[in-house]
């Protein structure tokens, strides 16, 4: 991974006011892969190819900085297209709030920066027709519409067909989390984009480099190899594994930036080691809870099983006795009541879980991610969700100025698998664990020295 715009990001993060100004505005701190700071390195380095995008001699078409998705919807366009502002979202350059430029995030990269760049587009927006030469050479009808391009994540949020209250996990090489949500809080780890279709919503991107190769190392040192064993041994263990936390780093994490493996029993002693079953269950729950508290810092609302609440009796006063039995004889207060109660089961979107990738198929991992989040799992096929959710974007650009929303466009696609729901009585146990854990979590990233490495 590109890493040569460090004293860039450094550059940025500073003339904002710090990292965390930095993410409150464009929705992440200042990466080094991002392109305003990759804009800002060429300028630094090579002034005279960033102004070689100046405008031209009169009569010569202007020269644009564009990004891959953008120049690709060029291509077809057969003029400048704009950036949308999902992939748009993703370079350090756009307020996320207000979509248009940071003029001192631009400032800070290059001069001129913003006329260079053009002005960003809603994703769904519709460009404009295809180019003649691809009509006249290929066939496209005169009439075919450019939907505005986007990146490959958002894309991939559209292939799988999120909707408000959905995480979708894949647990592949790298665990990556899409989020749906309403009113994010942009913190240091992670992203926050635009919503490539809602642009009144957003999307968050959560990346944890320690996922398939550090459960299938574990799985070799505890169940000589083998997923059934690992499962049994997973299945031998109560859920909490009676207060055994772990944390597993074999390289580098990004979401925290820690490393090493650190293990703590019920006292929050730390530990050099944990008996085989308890070792898998401390990886697969620290691995999920670790998931949900970064989710949670990013705005993230996990919306569990609803539940009424009803006043104990320790605490009814003559007064509210007096309320409630006067409720009771209330048939139309009673009608009433539930007929609220069925609307708001409506209105607000309970967590849904989508999981895909390898681990995707084993259900007793599954179980553990649903009982630490305490909502269902359904499992999805996603093989090429950025193409197929590019597909989608493009019929849902033909219908999105009517209010018409991708999940209406796509309602007739297959519907996720239901794999497991939560066990009774989950959110009661991981809500304390999940205190500790990311109490821990804060030893593990200020003293990475202390840690028993991984051998």
């Amino acid at each position: 991974m590109d890493s040569s715009t460090a004293s860039q990001c450094s550059a940025l993060e500073k003339a904002v006011g710090g990292a965390q100004h930095l993410a409150s505005v464009t929705g992440s701190r200042a990466y080094e892969r991002f392109t305003g700071n990759q804009i800002a390195k060429i300028y630094s380095q090579n002034p005279e190819v960033y102004m070689q995008t100046e405008l031209v001699p009169t009569g010569a078409p202007q020269k644009r900085i564009s990004l891959v998705s953008s120049f690709a919807a060029s291509l077809f366009l057969g003029a400048y297209a704009p950036i949308d502002y999902s992939d748009g979202s993703g370079m350090n350059l756009l307020q996320i709030w207000e979509k248009v430029w940071s003029v001192s995030c631009l400032n800070a990269c290059a001069p001129g920066l913003e006329e260079k760049l053009g002005c960003p587009v809603p994703s769904h927006s519709v460009l404009g027709p295809i180019s003649p030469y691809y009509s006249q050479r290929y066939g496209f009808s005169p009439d075919c519409k450019i939907v505005a391009f986007t990146g490959d994540n958002p894309a991939s949020l559209a292939g799988m067909r999120l909707q408000e209250g959905d995480i979708a996990i894949s647990l592949g090489t790298s665990d990556t989390l899409f989020l749906w949500i309403q009113e994010p809080t942009p913190a240091l780890e992670g992203h926050i984009l635009c919503n490539p279709v809602d642009s009144q919503t957003y999307m968050a991107l959560l990346c944890f480099k320690n996922g398939s190769l550090m459960r299938e190392r574990i799985r070799d040192d505890c169940a000589s190899g083998s997923w059934d064993e690992f499962s049994k041994a997973l299945s031998s263990t109560v859920a909490g594994n009676n207060g055994n936390l772990g944390f597993y780093f074999d390289v580098m994490e990004i979401t925290p930036e820690a490393v090493g493996i650190h293990r703590f029993n019920r006292d929050n002693q730390k530990v050099s080691d944990f008996p085989k079953e308890v070792e898998i269950r401390a990886l697969i729950e620290g691995q999920f809870m670790a998931k949900r508290i970064h989710a949670e810092k990013l705005g993230y609302k996990v919306k569990g099983k609803l539940e009424v609440q009803r006043e104990s009796p320790d605490h009814l006063t003559p007064t509210s006795l007096f309320s409630l039995l006067g409720s009771v004889v209330q048939i139309f207060t009673i009608c009433t009541f539930s007929l609220i109660y069925m609307l708001y089961c409506i209105a607000v979107p309970r967590t849904r879980i989508l999981a895909t990738g390898g681990a995707s198929h084993n259900k007793k991992i599954l179980q553990v991610l649903s009982d630490v989040f305490n909502a269902p799992v359904y499992t999805i096929d996603t093989a090429n969700s950025a193409c197929l959710g590019s597909a989608y974007r493009a019929i849902h650009g033909l219908v999105a100025e009517m209010n018409v929303s991708l999940a209406d466009v796509v309602k007739l696609a297959p519907e996720p698998r239901l794999a497991v729901t939560p066990t009774t009585g989950a959110e009661e146990l991981y809500r304390p664990l999940l205190k500790r854990y990311a109490a821990l979590e804060q030893k593990v990233i200020y003293n990475p020295t202390s840690s028993c490495l991984a051998k």
